[in-house]
C-alpha cells in the first residue's frame, strides 16, 4: 500500500508562489535539491494541478549542462508517473502523464492501496482536496529562509490539523525539512457517517474542525463531503 504524501517547499509564513503565481524565490540549494531527491526516490506517483504540472515539466528534459543532482531528480521524476487534474489543460508534455478532470477521493483511496510506491500530491489547491478529505499520510514540508507577505498558501484555510513531527533536517543556508503525520487521535468522515457513528461514540454532532487519516479510531470528528467527483476549478 503506498502513502499519500504532500511534498512542498514553504516560505517561513506559509506560502509557496508569490501574488501572480511566481516561484522562483523556492529554487533550491544543490544540498537541498538532493533532499528532494532522497524524498521522491520511494514515489512512483505524482498528483498534479494544471500550474504545479507546467511547472515540474521542466525536468522532462533539464538542460543537459545541469548539475549532477539536477540529472537525478529528472530522472528520478521522469521514471514516476504523472496524474494531471485539471478542466482547461488541453494535452500533456511528458511521457507516462494522464489527465483527470475531477478529483475523485474514492479513486485516490483505490490508487493508495494498490500502489506499491508511495504517491505524492503537489500545488496547495489540489492538495487543499485531499487534506479536507483526510487521505494525505504525510506532511513533507521543507521551510525556507525568506518571507512572502502573500500568495498561495500551502496549507488551506478553515481546516485544522493535528500533527507528530517524525523527522526534521537542517541545512546550511538556513532551509529547514520537516516531516509531519497526522495524529492518530482524530477522525474523517463524512456528514452521513456521522449520523450512524457518532452514536456509538455517545456524540450527537460533528462539532470539529480537526481533519485525521481515514479510518482512525476516536471521537474526534471532523465534517467533510465525500462527493463522488470534486470539479477543479480553472485555476488548477
Amino acid at each position: 500500500m503506498g502513502r499519500l504524501i504532500y511534498l512542498s517547499p514553504m516560505s517561513l509564513d506559509g506560502y509557496l508562489a508569490e501574488e501572480g503565481g511566481d516561484l522562483d524565490w523556492s529554487v533550491p540549494s544543490e544540498e537541498v535539491l538532493g533532499c528532494f531527491n532522497d524524498l521522491i526516490r520511494p514515489v512512483g506517483t505524482h498528483l498534479y494541478g494544471r500550474k504545479m504540472y507546467e511547472t515540474m515539466v521542466y525536468w522532462e528534459t533539464p538542460p543537459p549542462e545541469s548539475s549532477p543532482v539536477e540529472l537525478e531528480f529528472g530522472e528520478l521524476w521522469r521514471d514516476a508517473d504523472k496524474v494531471v487534474y485539471s478542466t482547461t489543460l488541453p494535452a500533456i508534455s511528458s511521457a507516462r502523464t494522464r489527465i483527470e478532470r475531477a478529483f475523485d477521493v474514492e479513486a485516490i483511496r483505490a490508487l493508495k492501496a494498490s500502489a506499491d510506491r508511495d504517491i505524492t500530491i503537489g500545488g496547495p489547491h489540489l492538495a487543499a482536496h485531499a487534506i479536507r478529505a483526510g487521505i494525505v499520510d504525510d506532511y513533507q514540508l521543507v521551510v525556507m529562509p525568506a518571507t512572502l507577505g502573500g500568495g498561495n498558501r500551502v496549507l488551506p484555510a478553515g481546516v485544522r490539523l493535528d500533527l507528530e513531527l517524525v523527522d526534521e533536517r537542517r541545512f546550511e543556508n538556513g532551509t529547514v525539512h520537516l516531516h509531519y503525520r497526522p495524529s492518530p487521535y482524530s477522525i474523517t468522515m463524512s456528514t452521513e457517517a456521522c449520523a450512524t457513528v457518532l452514536p456509538s461514540f455517545g456524540l450527537s454532532k460533528c462539532a470539529s474542525t480537526r481533519a485525521g487519516p481515514a479510518g482512525a479510531v476516536a471521537g474526534i470528528v471532523r465534517v467533510t463531503s465525500h462527493a463522488p467527483g470534486i470539479p477543479m476549478s480553472g485555476a488548477l
